[in-house]
């Protein structure tokens, strides 16, 4: 078999005959193209009648005036009509037959086609053309000259186009090119009683005038009969990408219209490529269809054992899944997919052990995978397992999901979320690191390890989380001085789980950090100006950044945060939240439209909070943020580090008593 052919064919696109039309009627067209591009039909002419009906599945461009005295059809939809044998039987299956094995050029002053011409390639005619019967070529029918084609005959090219460019053009019968255009150039083109059937048509000439002939149309009829196309034919086909396979058989749309003896969705055609019986649908005999073993399980039609490992192909289990690939066949699961239906159960599991639809994930329809079912102990064939009214995916379980942190620098080796909840609580919930990706929750002062956004699908009640510490990792942190904050996006404040339970147990995403206690308390201090809170020391022109060691003052906080702020406000988070916000755009739409962060819209609203502190400021010493310092705030600081030394003496006598 040619690995061709299978590269380039998809099993998935394999389709079905479709039903046909009664034989008996006329073909309706006097000009059918049956390309669906753009000008698919065109006519450069100052004037264009047709007596009959138009149809293309493109579109119709005329450059002149166009009377159609019928339908004119675009972007019809309709199917090529093929009629190969239909000719073949009524002109070249006689004895009377000119046949010609390669290219055929002729050039005469006269040239009479009386008798049937069958050209294996070419056909060029040069000179005043008469043709009385049919002629045929695999390829290009090219006429030059006087041309008349009368008493119905046939110009007909199978694969390639038909091109007339000549003074006179009198056509009068049946024109065809099914894969290819018709091409007509003359100063005068009649068109007496016509039917012109070609992939795209091309008239072009002063004036054209188009008759339907009836005897053509009663000859090509409605049916299409279905494609013999041997392999040996193949060459006179399109092939764009030279791959060997002509672009038409190598779309599989187009297998419904081709011949399949056997019945097993392979076309004759590609049987005799490959090598398999077009007579037999299981050509080795091994329980699988040729069709199924050439593009699905990429095994030999034409081999019992394809691998020679002394099991038939048809008992070997390629992907381990519990089932035979006959099975696999026969159950219409996939072959190298040990989970077909990707629900956690293997196809054998389900097929063997459980009963269960091993292309449906939930079998029984009650919102739970069929492997979810089986891990939490209900049955994945019953909606309501123990009959209490609640179908299993709305009833609770307890269930613990356990994250393990892979930064191995980290002090938190283990995050644990432990609920009576719904779902499979493996597959409903995750624990991600927002480390460097959320600044809020990075940039909290006292952070120990990395800030956790926790989130789950599942419905809950009570949830208990549990963080592992790696004390090694804690430095001079004391373990006693750890605390738990729990972002509130509500309130847009961090807050200590222990005094929030009640309030957050229900919330079902949050930011989880674990806090040095007496760095998060410089920072929380009431009354200290939001501005003074966090600020980078940089250097400012005319003030020199405080060194290691020293404290800073307050007017080189003001002015490296005025810097700070500077560089914030040239960020793309800054400025597509302001864009959200001119164009109208509430909080959460903003979240969505610029795809924003909790964290993210957080922090640009704080940055707000500080730059309106400075604001108000300003109005009231009617100076700037970098011209003098806010003298409060170092005296706040001051009651700050007051309170804190208070707090600490406290823990300190504690501990002693």
């Amino acid at each position: 078999m040619s690995g061709i052919v299978a590269a380039a064919i998809a099993t998935s696109m394999l389709p079905t005959l479709p039903a046909v039309a009664e034989t008996g009627e006329k073909y309706p067209y006097t000009l059918f193209a049956g390309s669906s591009a753009e000008g698919a039909i065109t006519v450069n002419a100052g004037n264009f009648c047709i007596n009959g009906n138009v149809a293309t599945n493109g579109t119709i461009v005329s450059s002149g005036n166009m009377n159609v005295n019928g339908t004119k059809t675009e972007n019809a939809g309709f199917d090529m009509i093929y009629i190969f044998d239909k000719i073949d039987t009524k002109y070249f299956s006689g004895n009377n037959v000119e046949e010609h094995t390669e290219d055929y050029v002729l050039d005469e002053l006269n040239i009479n086609i009386n008798t049937p011409t069958e050209v294996l390639g070419e056909a060029e005619l040069t000179g005043n053309i008469n043709i009385n019967t049919a002629l045929k070529a695999f390829e290009d029918v090219t006429l030059n000259g006087e041309v008349k084609n009368t008493n119905d005959s046939v110009i007909y090219s199978k694969y390639g186009d038909i091109v007339i460019d000549s003074t006179n053009v009198n056509l009068n019968g049946l024109v065809y090119a099914p894969f290819g255009s018709v091409e007509v150039k003359a100063m005068n083109l009649n068109l007496n009683n016509v039917v012109i059937i070609a992939d795209s048509i091309v008239l072009d000439c002063p004036n054209v005038n188009a008759n339907y002939s009836t005897n053509a149309a009663e000859f090509v009829g409605t049916v299409s009969e279905p494609l013999d196309i041997p392999v040996d034919e193949w060459q006179y086909m399109t092939n764009e990408n030279g791959n060997g396979l002509p672009d038409f058989i190598e779309n599989t749309r187009n297998w419904s219209k081709l011949i399949d003896t056997d019945g097993d969705k392979l076309p004759d055609c590609i049987e005799q490529y490959i090598g398999s019986d077009a007579m037999l649908p299981d050509t080795d005999g091994d329980g699988l269809d040729d069709c199924y073993e050439a593009f699905v399980l990429y095994t030999s039609p034409t081999k019992t054992d394809t691998d020679e490992n002394g099991v038939n192909d048809g008992d070997e289990d390629f992907d381990e899944d519990g089932l035979t690939n006959l099975e696999e066949f026969l159950n219409n699961t996939y072959p190298y997919i040990d989970d077909s239906d990707n629900d956690g159960l293997s196809d054998g599991d389900e097929v063997n052990k459980y009963g269960t639809d091993p292309l449906v994930a939930d079998t029984d329809g009650d919102g739970l995978d069929d492997g979810d079912e089986i891990t939490l102990g209900t049955n994945p064939l019953v909606q309501d397992t123990d009959g209490d009214g609640i179908i299993d995916s709305k009833e609770k379980f307890q269930q613990t999901y356990t994250h393990k942190v892979k930064n191995e620098d980290c002090a938190v080796t283990e995050v644990i979320v432990d609920m009576e909840c719904t779902g499979n609580i493996n597959k409903t919930t995750s624990v991600e690191s927002v480390m460097n990706t959320d600044i809020l929750c990075t940039d909290v002062v006292g952070l120990i390890g990395e800030p956790f956004e926790i989130e789950t699908t599942s419905e809950f009640d009570t949830a208990t989380l549990t963080f592992t510490i790696d004390k090694s990792k804690l430095g001079e942190t004391e373990f006693a001085n750890l605390m738990f904050l729990w972002y509130n996006e509500e309130e847009n404040d961090f807050v200590e789980l222990e005094n929030e339970v009640k309030d957050i147990n229900y919330r079902k995403t949050a930011l989880k950090n674990i806090m040095e206690i007496e760095e998060w308390c410089k920072e929380q201090f009431e009354g200290k100006p939001e501005y003074s809170r966090r600020t980078p020391r940089s250097g400012i022109k005319g003030i020199i950044a405080a060194k290691e060691g020293e404290e800073e003052t307050e007017e080189q906080r003001e002015l490296g945060l005025g810097k700070a702020l500077s560089n914030f406000k040239q960020s793309t988070i800054w400025e597509n939240y302001q864009e959200g916000k001119e164009q109208g755009l509430s909080r959460e739409e903003i979240k969505q439209e610029y795809g924003m962060r909790e964290g993210e819209i957080a922090l640009v609203e704080r940055c707000e909070r500080i730059i309106e502190e400075y604001d108000v400021k300003k109005k009231i010493t009617g100076q700037s943020i970098g011209q003098v310092s806010y003298t409060a705030t170092v005296q706040e600081c001051d009651e700050a580090q007051a309170e804190l030394n208070k707090l600490l003496d406290k823990q300190k006598n504690q501990q002693e008593v």
